[in-house]
């Protein structure tokens, strides 16, 4: 008999620890979303001539078209792959972009970007991979200046 009230409060214990451990993944998905924000930039034109500066500029970035058009108002694209830290690991970046009329009195096409890095260990067996999002990264830069020159008409000289 004395084994049913250890039993019991074992498993309130048990419990208990579900419950914190419920908030410590909440809190760890809270940060990886706040992680995982898109740079934003509102460019001048539509989104079909928006979109077309942007593969444009994804070719000027020697990134790879994966998926995407105009109508669907996505672009994806992944750079070559590249050496890790080491010999052994393999780098590549996913670009994806979505275009969206602008929320702005002047129109516009806001552009959203995102970067995520993959990498995988051992490259060529079966080591690990992992995806992570590039919050700071000089590409995006490189990325909204190459979308608006492609935009800008050409000088008249």
């Amino acid at each position: 008999m004395k084994t049913l009230p250890l039993l019991l409060a074992g498993c309130g214990l048990l419990l208990a620890g579900c419950e914190s451990f419920s908030g410590a993944s909440d809190n760890f998905k809270a940060k990886l979303a706040i992680r995982d924000q898109p740079h934003i930039r509102t460019f001048d034109g539509d989104v079909r001539a928006s979109y077309e500066a942007a593969r444009t500029a994804v070719d000027q970035m020697d990134f790879h078209f994966q998926r995407g058009g105009p109508a669907q108002g996505e672009l994806e694209a992944i750079s070559t792959v590249g050496a890790g830290e080491s010999l052994r690991q393999a780098r590549q970046i996913v670009m994806t972009v979505r275009f969206t009329a602008g929320t702005t009195p002047a129109g516009g096409t806001d552009v959203q970007v995102w970067l995520r890095e993959i990498r995988e260990s051992d490259a060529g067996t079966s080591g690990a991979t992992t995806e992570s999002p590039l919050r700071d990264s000089a590409l995006y830069e490189t990325f909204f200046r190459n979308l608006q020159h492609n935009l800008s008409p050409p000088k008249q000289g």
